[in-house]
C-alpha cells in the first residue's frame, strides 16, 4: 500500500506537488495520511480532491488518516472535504465563512 504523507498545504505549489504524487499511484490501495498535518489552506483541498477522484476512477482503494491538529481537523469538516471521503459527519458552518468543498464532474478525463 503507497502512502502519501501531506504535511501542510500554503501554497498552489504544495497542493500541485501533492496532486503529482497522489495521481502517479499505480498500487491497488492508497493511504492519505493528514496526521501530521499542521496547515492547510481550504481552497486547495479541491485540487487534492481531484486527485483522488481521479484514483476512484482507476478503481484505486483510499484510505484516510484524519488530522491530529484541531482546527485543521474541524476546518476540513466544516467545509464538507473529510465528510466527502470518510464516516465524518459535517459540522454547521454557522458564520457561514467558509466556501463548501463541492465535486464537479471532469469533462476531460485525459489524465484518467
Amino acid at each position: 500500500m503507497k502512502e502519501i504523507k501531506i504535511n501542510k498545504i500554503d501554497s498552489i505549489f504544495d497542493a500541485i506537488d501533492y496532486f503529482n504524487s497522489i495521481i502517479k499511484i499505480v498500487d491497488k490501495e492508497v493511504k492519505i495520511d493528514f496526521s501530521s498535518a499542521t496547515f492547510i489552506r481550504n481552497n486547495f483541498l479541491s485540487i487534492i480532491g481531484m486527485s483522488i477522484e481521479i484514483l476512484k476512477v482507476r478503481q484505486i482503494s483510499i484510505h484516510f488518516i484524519k488530522p491530529k491538529d484541531i482546527k485543521v481537523f474541524n476546518s476540513m469538516i466544516r467545509i464538507g472535504f473529510l465528510p466527502k471521503y470518510s464516516n465524518e459527519n459535517t459540522k454547521k458552518n454557522k458564520y457561514k465563512t467558509m466556501v463548501q468543498y463541492t465535486k464537479i464532474p471532469l469533462t476531460n478525463n485525459s489524465l484518467l
